[in-house]
């Protein structure tokens, strides 16, 4: 009787690593399952994130690139004005010197 009951026991503690080994066989597999959806979404995420740089510094890059173009028009409409002035004030100083001149051709024939 104590035979059987030993064997019982042996019987039991072997079921009982039995049912150990597959808890933790299920362990395993539900963290390697969770780690690879992990990296998974961590993927997803990632890939998202570059999209959204991508998108953010294209977006910059034209927006740079129209307030350079706006700053040249800018630029290029006050290079206008000044040359256009200047051709004013050359005119301007030329027709005195001109005149100038002029006068005193006129009082050195005199």
């Amino acid at each position: 009787m104590m035979e059987e009951y030993l064997k019982k026991i042996l019987s039991a503690e072997e079921e009982a690593r039995k049912i150990e080994d597959n808890a933790k066989k299920e362990a395993e597999e539900i963290v390697a399952a969770a780690n690879r959806k992990r990296d998974e979404l961590l993927a997803q995420a990632e890939k998202q994130a570059q999209a959204r740089l991508a998108k953010l510094h294209a977006q910059a890059e034209a927006e740079g690139k129209a307030e350079a173009a706006k700053l040249e028009a800018e630029h290029e409409k006050l290079i206008s004005a000044l040359r256009a002035r200047y051709q004013e004030r050359h005119a301007d100083v030329v027709n005195k010197a001109n005149l100038n001149l002029s006068a005193l051709l006129s009082l050195a024939k005199e």
